[in-house]
């Protein structure tokens, strides 16, 4: 599994066990300017992946000569996500409202089948998505599954972005929340093509002061479709706990859309803040877990064994950690 779904299983279903939400009544002689929304939604997750670099992303919170422990810091990715979106979307209170999305353990080949079958369990699981969005978003994972390239992923993103916009059987909440999805995907793709793992990496490599040998990371692999798939599962996460916090919240002004429901603006902050923290959180999870493989048996060439590898490094005989000799482990 790409999470522990059971967790988010339970936890979605003990908090918001009841009836689906439908779209409220659109607002009388309102002119919604969705390639505006869009553009808004592009926007605001492009500065929030460019947060990137000055994230504390991760901690150590243990180093032996056999272990190196690392926390991915969700919280911490979470509020800082939380105060950007808030600039955009507006402010947004929701007690007890929780943001941290649990790393799923590593797998180096995705299984699409499985995968893709446990992401749309969750979508509808979530209660969140009425049946026509769950349609949108579960036909959209399974072509970005399908799909092998970045370039591939552009042009289903692009097309999903255009059958929104020109749909008819879609309400105005309906296509707000489709078309932020749309954003972020698009968003992700942009981050990857942009050197965005590169980021990731040295942010990992600058915040854990050398307690990581750079030269272990060389040939790590990040697939894009599963850091879509992480987003898209803390979207779902946020958006239920955004849309059921806000639901007495009247109606207020969304700079982005204009005037919406508690509800929705909810939702829609929700989603921005766990489709982020859920796509850096797996990027920064499968870098070092995949990274921590050990390929390449370099410590036999220097030293005859690991204690004596590590007697070099502490006594300052050389400057390299002995990367081969500990595992690394990811907790939050």
């Amino acid at each position: 599994m790409r999470k522990i779904l059971f967790i988010l299983f339970a936890l979605v279903m003990f908090q918001f066990a009841c009836e689906q939400p439908g779209d409220p009544a659109p607002y009388p002689g309102r002119q919604i300017d969705y390639d505006q929304v869009s553009d808004g939604f592009q926007e605001m997750f492009e500065g929030a992946f460019s947060m990137t670099e000055s994230l504390e992303l991760v901690s150590v919170v243990e180093r032996t000569r056999k272990q190196l422990t690392i926390r991915v810091e969700a919280g911490k990715i979470s509020e800082a996500a939380k105060d950007h979106f808030s600039g955009y979307l507006g402010s947004f209170q929701a007690p007890h409202q929780k943001y941290d999305y649990p790393a799923r353990p590593f797998s180096p080949n995705l299984n699409l089948e499985k995968e893709l079958g446990t992401l749309n369990n969750l979508i509808d699981t979530a209660q969140v998505f009425n049946e026509v969005q769950k349609m949108y978003i579960k036909s959209l994972s399974g072509e970005i599954m399908a799909v092998e390239s970045v370039a591939e992923g552009y042009k289903v993103v692009a097309m999903f972005r255009d059958k929104v916009l020109n749909a008819n059987n879609l309400g105005e909440n309906d296509k707000v929340i489709l078309l932020e999805i749309a954003a972020g995907s698009g968003t992700l793709l942009d981050f990857f093509k942009n050197g965005g793992v590169q980021m990731v990496r040295n942010n990992l490599s600058d915040k854990l002061g050398g307690a990581l040998s750079f030269g272990r990371t060389t040939g790590c692999h990040v697939d894009w479709r599963g850091a879509w798939m992480d987003g898209v599962i803390g979207l779902t996460v946020g958006a239920a706990f955004g849309f059921y916090a806000g639901a007495t919240g009247g109606t207020i002004v969304m700079p982005i859309v204009g005037s919406v429901t508690g509800a929705v603006n909810g939702a829609v902050i929700g989603g921005a803040i766990g489709f982020t923290s859920g796509v850096l959180q797996g990027i920064a999870s499968d870098l070092f877990l995949s990274c921590s493989r050990n390929t390449t048996p370099r410590l036999a060439q220097s030293f005859a064994s690991c204690e004596l590898a590590w007697e070099a490094y502490y006594n300052n005989r050389t400057s390299k950690i002995p990367s081969d000799c500990f595992n690394v482990r990811i907790t939050l």
